[in-house]
């Protein structure tokens, strides 16, 4: 992912500062992905430690200036993000309904990010009569998944009876699992 920022010269005609910061998914946590009421989406990112300057480097950083400058202005992105110095830093990027192609978006995020495997990536981009991605709460679907898994796991546990069967005065014990018959 990279992140721009322009910061034009209030005092020079064509004058510019640009810089980007490229962040990979390797250096971030995927914490939750919100889809608005009009279609848009938040994507909620913690960047860890070792991405920032100070602690290890791990984000390149470009700058590019425009005309004859000065020293630089004050880049928000360079000073806010790159030179953190925070052991924790959260990240909420909006990305508009425009620029989105709903569903295939979605499942491009999940997918860089680890949280669903390339059969579901697939299910999700080739999905017909999709829904809106608005109301979407990526994090409350992993814990309701992780509840029925419990569930599941449970329900096997309760489900496995021992249950003699005889055959030939011979009687052997088997495990019948009800919860799958």
């Amino acid at each position: 992912m990279i992140l721009r920022e322009i910061i034009n010269d209030p005092t020079r005609k064509y004058t510019f500062w640009y810089f980007s910061v490229q962040l990979d998914a390797a250096n971030m946590h995927f914490v939750n992905l919100e889809g608005l009421a009009d279609g848009s989406l938040i994507l909620s990112l913690r960047i860890r430690s070792s991405a920032c300057a100070v602690r290890g480097s791990k984000m390149s950083v470009k700058e590019k200036i425009s005309g004859f400058a000065p020293p630089r202005l004050q880049s928000k992105l360079y000073n806010d993000l790159y030179l953190c110095d925070w052991p924790r830093q959260r990240l909420q990027l909006f990305l508009p309904e425009e620029r989105l192609v709903e569903w295939k978006t979605v499942a491009l995020i999940l997918k860089s990010f680890g949280r669903i495997t390339a059969n579901q990536w697939s299910d999700m981009v080739w999905m017909k009569d999709r829904p809106s991605v608005a109301g979407l709460n990526w994090k409350a679907i992993e814990e309701d998944i992780k509840i029925d898994e419990k569930k599941l796991i449970n329900l096997k546990a309760k489900g496995k009876q021992t249950c003699g069967v005889a055959k030939e005065n011979e009687i052997s014990l088997l495990q019948l699992d009800s919860a799958i018959a």
